[in-house]
């Protein structure tokens, strides 16, 4: 893993760290100046710690440097001058109505708790990882820079998930490492959800990290203590990332759950889990997915219209707004089949990923076309990121075969 890796790591982290103390803050009603002590204090931990704790991991390194850092600075020129075009003042609709409404409110340190009475179309249901962070800028700078500040974390984290995807696959294959960040770089749908300061792509970028994480476990085992952690902040950025974080569990259980690793994801998991917890029993009300459930929801199981209209629209979706994504799976099924082997365990559990958010139509509670135009295509942007990297961990990994038998 590249230091840059790591240092990106650490900036989500940062990121969810402030959130959590934030909000915490507030239920106990602490004062600001404590708080923004705390948190300074909490991250420069987090950075000794990552520092220290991750220092026998290798330094990767390329022979071909000079090209890392050339292909990095086009894909990151790429980027922010595509997302200038793409950037609205105040986000999309979601953003203003929900999200940014959400920081504004926990902003305040007497009135955030009235967040709660506005239940029909205000989600407090809704995890507070974007609105907390956002909210904690909003007090520091006494409401100042409330434009600025959500578009410049969105952009952030739209820059960073590519980045890391590039950083993590340029030893293995530069080509494979430039052509992922330049198809990031000009795909206008993955640009403009990011800048349109919804927590979706805060999510994605989690997952991504998650799984980054497990993949280098065997170079420090603290690095579950990393997964696990982006796991909770999964959980604490949007529902959907509970549904992610447990499908992850169940998919590596065998190594989280083994008796030398299990205390380093419990000491990751802990903290984020029980906070996320006591917020949801003691302030957010029920999801209006659950609570606006029919009294026979089994009964949707057996409706084949439903399961028509959501492999339809699924379809579509993947033709106009992902066909690289589309493109890569059916090559790299091809290579399955040429090569006799089973896909990867990463790839298997993003498509069960995508298996549970198809079943959320099955089950939802309002017009099904309705929520599938509003919805699906921001729940395949969480996994995009993470298949891109899946796909490209194995494209590499065929690419260095190949190389290795004609060597041969």
């Amino acid at each position: 893993m590249r230091n840059d890796s790591r240092q990106i790591l650490f900036l989500g982290l940062s990121a969810s760290c402030i959130s959590f103390l934030y909000f915490l803050s507030l239920v106990i009603h602490l004062n600001f100046v404590v708080t923004v002590l705390l948190t300074a204090f909490c991250i420069r931990q987090l950075y000794v710690w990552m520092k220290k704790g991750l220092s026998n991991i290798a330094q990767e390194k390329s022979v071909h440097e000079g090209w890392y850092w050339a292909i990095m600075v086009i894909g990151v020129f790429l980027i922010t001058n595509r997302t200038y075009y793409f950037a609205e003042k105040h986000g999309g609709y979601d953003a203003y109505a929900i999200w940014n409404y959400h920081a504004e409110m926990l902003a305040h340190q007497y009135s955030w708790k009235k967040l709660f009475l506005y239940t029909h179309f205000g989600h407090p249901d809704y995890p507070y990882c974007l609105p907390a962070f956002l909210g904690f800028f909003f007090r520091l700078f006494h409401d100042h820079y409330t434009v600025l500040i959500p578009f410049a974390f969105s952009f952030l984290i739209t820059l960073c998930t590519p980045l890391l995807i590039y950083t993590e696959l340029f030893k293995k294959n530069i080509v494979i490492a430039a052509l992922i960040l330049i198809l990031f770089a000009t795909d206008d749908y993955f640009l403009k959800q990011g800048v349109s300061q919804y927590a979706d792509t805060l999510l994605a970028f989690f997952f991504l990290c998650a799984i980054i994480c497990m993949q280098h476990y065997k170079e420090n085992k603290k690095l579950i203590v990393l997964c696990a952690a982006f796991l909770g902040c999964c959980m604490w950025t949007k529902n959907e990332g509970s549904i992610l974080s447990v499908i992850f569990v169940l998919f590596h259980a065998r190594t989280i759950f083994s008796k030398h690793n299990f205390k380093y994801f419990l000491a990751g998991i802990i903290v984020p889990l029980l906070i996320i917890t006591f917020f949801k029993v003691a302030y957010a009300p029920a999801n209006d997915l659950i609570s606006n459930q029919a009294a026979s929801p089994y009964l949707k199981l057996f409706q084949a219209g439903r399961y028509k209209m959501i492999y339809d629209k699924l379809v579509v979706n993947l033709n106009t707004l992902f066909p690289v994504v589309k493109i890569g799976l059916m090559v790299y099924i091809i290579f399955c089949i040429v090569e006799r082997k089973l896909p990867n365990k990463e790839f298997v559990m993003l498509l069960v990923c995508m298996g549970a958010y198809f079943m959320i139509y099955v089950f939802t509670p309002y017009d099904v076309a309705w929520h599938l135009n509003t919805s699906q295509d921001r729940l395949m942007h969480h996994l995009m990121p993470a298949m891109m990297y899946v796909l490209g961990l194995q494209f590499s990994r065929v690419q260095f075969v190949l190389s290795k038998q004609q060597s041969l």
